[in-house]
């Protein structure tokens, strides 16, 4: 798999390997791989839905609990063997 990730510049210095690949509309992955976007534009608005967020509420499960079983009933209907 290719994934291809867009490297910031840190102050003019090179903290990272870089190797720059031209990409543009005509351009294919062909073995499944991904362009990843640039990480300042990416990493931020990513960062407000992650499961690791910091945020000082807590979920209270038991509150939550019957929306997720609903669902699991609605999009698994039978039975998963794990």
């Amino acid at each position: 798999m290719t994934i291809l990730i867009d490297h910031p510049q840190f102050g003019g210095v090179d903290e990272v390997q870089e190797q720059k690949v031209q990409i543009d509309e005509k351009t294919h992955l062909l073995d499944g791989g991904f362009l990843v976007p640039h990480t300042n534009s990416f990493g931020h608005t990513f960062s407000n839905y992650d499961l690791y967020s910091k945020s000082k509420v807590q979920v209270d499960v038991e509150k939550v609990k019957p929306y997720y079983l609903s669902l699991i009933e609605k999009y698994f209907p039978v039975k998963l063997n794990w």
